[in-house]
């Protein structure tokens, strides 16, 4: 997940490049039978970044995992600059992978940190294991500064509605919260450990579901109060 900085009026350009280059990178380290070295492969890409984009173009957050699978469970390894953030829904709960060092008011008043990076000490790391029946989700901060570290409304819905693989349209919707305050962009990736290599089913939503989406979606806040979630 890569998140242009608004005020760089082309940074989707740097968001585009980092995604293509980190992902490569990290696949190889992977087909080469050993975890990626975050802080090169961040190397990399913020070099590139700032040799070929021109100035209204840099400036991108990226959060990216790598996973390997031992047995039925899937070993994952994250790298992360910036304020996207990666996080496992365990046992209902979700954890934080590398997490951003400050909380969301923090970063709201100061500098968000993106490629092209000076200091690679800047790029976090971090592993999990994501056992059957877990999910790992990575997300930009228009869904992760509502979510927070998971524990409030935002963090319950989500991790309710991704049990398991919901459709594409409902994974849409479900992204699509209103929470008055957070209108940044949105980008989430979701992986579904289902304990095999067949690909996880796509239940259908059932009444209940879609009748409390489109509450959650369509409901007035009261005054003083913030739309749900």
């Amino acid at each position: 997940v890569a998140d242009g900085l608004g005020s760089q009026v082309d940074s989707q350009l740097s968001s585009h490049l980092a995604v293509q280059l980190a992902v490569a990178a990290a696949s190889e380290a992977l087909l080469g039978g050993h975890d990626p070295d975050w802080a090169s492969i961040f190397g990399e890409v913020s070099a590139a970044i700032e040799t070929s984009l021109p100035s209204a173009a840099k400036g991108t957050t990226l959060t990216i995992a790598a996973l390997r699978r031992e047995s039925a469970n899937w070993l994952v390894s994250i790298g992360s600059l910036g304020d996207s953030r990666a996080a496992i829904l365990r046992d209902g709960t979700w954890r934080g992978v590398a997490d951003p060092p400050k909380d969301h008011n923090e970063l709201a008043s100061s500098v968000t940190e993106a490629l092209p990076v000076g200091d690679l000490d800047q790029v976090r790391a971090g592993n999990g294991l994501l056992v059957p029946g877990e999910v790992l989700a990575l997300f930009s901060d228009g869904i992760g500064a509502a979510f927070g570290k998971g524990s409030g409304v935002v963090g319950a819905h989500l991790a309710q509605w991704w049990q398991t693989a919901p459709p594409l349209l409902d994974f849409a919707a479900q992204v699509s919260f209103q929470r008055r305050g957070f209108h940044d962009d949105r980008s989430a990736v979701v992986v579904w450990n289902t304990g095999s290599d067949a690909a996880a089913g796509r239940p259908e939503s059932t009444d209940s579901q879609e009748a409390e989406s489109e509450a959650l979606n369509s409901a007035d806040p009261s005054p003083g109060s913030e739309r749900q979630p």
